[in-house]
């Protein structure tokens, strides 16, 4: 496996969350606790979570969703006024809560997405 990964990712399904850690893995610093790798591109965001407490990160959960920030702009987005973009900006953050709530019920107690959704 290239880089030393210990998961298999066997078809193209796959290819953006093989991806986004083979581009970061080498960037973590050794821990105690696991790692978030996420990867929001135009069509579709990865998240990753990785074991990192060994040289060699492991996969534990990841999950891709079918859309990025243009697909999800498009689908959503907009508006003329203040109010109607306050509305699709709330439909946004629904349709992302929804598509991330199966992973983040995957991750340790201590780390919830809700806590790094309330950023956005």
């Amino acid at each position: 496996m290239p880089m030393g990964l210990s998961r298999k990712f066997g078809s193209d399904r796959y290819k953006g969350v093989r991806l986004a850690v083979l581009g970061c893995h080498a960037l973590l610093e050794p821990g105690d606790g696991p790692a978030l790798v996420f990867d929001i591109g135009g069509g579709s965001t990865e998240l990753v979570l990785l074991d990192a407490s060994e040289p060699v990160p492991k996969v534990r959960a990841w999950h891709s969703a079918p859309w990025g920030v243009v697909s999800l702009t498009e689908a959503h987005g907009g508006g003329e006024s203040a109010a109607a973009r306050a509305d699709a900006y709330a439909a946004m953050r629904r349709v992302v809560t929804d598509a991330f709530a199966p992973f983040a019920e995957k991750l340790p107690v201590h780390c919830h997405l809700d806590m790094y959704m309330k950023f956005y």
